[in-house]
């Protein structure tokens, strides 16, 4: 059943509740096809900023690195222009240019985006070393960057960290790990998440309606006014190696 809305007090009870019925949950980070060009692009910015200058990703810190990089002639170097400054599609000027400072906003808060998400996901990665339990990437794809999964214990440190968020919907890009997914003390798939899409879906058992109905005492509101239990072919449980690890 998907989730509508679960705000700051319902978020909180809902990983109290989490913590006691579910033993590990899996983070996702997605593949970026465009890290090289994003790496080129921050380092630029890196070692030419004014010294007072710290990069976080907020508008006013995009706002300053755009008015300071937008017509920087080694981050839109000829390369970029011939390839997306050629006004093939013969649009109005006025179009043209608000087009060319679209991509170029887009270029610089894409970059600064993945350079943040870097180091946010590296230090979350460290601080919860100790409850990292397995991790894989996606095995059926060509390309050579693949998106990654991360398994975690819940354990009382990684509810700490769970709790410093006001919701589930903060689990997005780039602040955080995306796509939280908790899995119940048996395997089973018991919530999923889309966070770029903010899907959230909770996978009920026949035998679940109490459950059900205690999470919506606590606040949280479903988008299917009433208990419908997940069709059986939709559960997934986690492989058994993870499990028991």
């Amino acid at each position: 059943m998907q989730i509508k809305s679960m705000n700051k007090e319902a978020y909180h009870k809902f990983i109290d509740y989490v913590s006691q019925k579910c033993n590990i949950v899996q983070l996702k980070k997605y593949a970026n096809k465009h890290s090289q060009s994003h790496i080129r692009v921050i380092g630029v910015i890196l070692k030419s900023k004014p010294e007072e200058l710290e990069i976080t990703y907020n508008k006013k810190c995009l706002e300053k690195l755009y008015t300071l990089y937008q017509n920087n002639p080694i981050i839109f170097n000829h390369g970029y222009v011939e390839r997306y400054e050629k006004n093939r599609f013969k649009l109005s000027q006025s179009v043209f240019e608000k087009m060319i400072d679209h991509n170029r906003k887009a270029t610089i808060n894409a970059s600064v985006a993945n350079y943040i998400n870097s180091i946010l996901t590296t230090d979350f990665l460290i601080q919860n070393y100790k409850s990292l339990i397995w991790m894989e990437e996606d095995i059926n794809k060509k390309e050579d960057n693949n998106n990654s999964y991360y398994y975690f214990k819940l354990d009382s440190s990684l509810k700490v960290e769970m709790q410093k968020l006001d919701t589930i919907f903060e689990w997005q890009y780039p602040e955080t790990l995306e796509d939280i997914t908790f899995f119940k003390k048996d395997g089973l798939c018991w919530m999923w998440s889309v966070s770029h899409e903010e899907v959230y879906e909770i996978c009920f058992r026949e035998n679940d309606k109490e459950e059900y109905e205690y999470l919506k005492s606590i606040g949280i509101e479903f988008v299917e006014k009433e208990f419908t239990a997940t069709p059986k072919n939709y559960l997934h449980y986690l492989d058994e190696y993870i499990t028991n690890n």
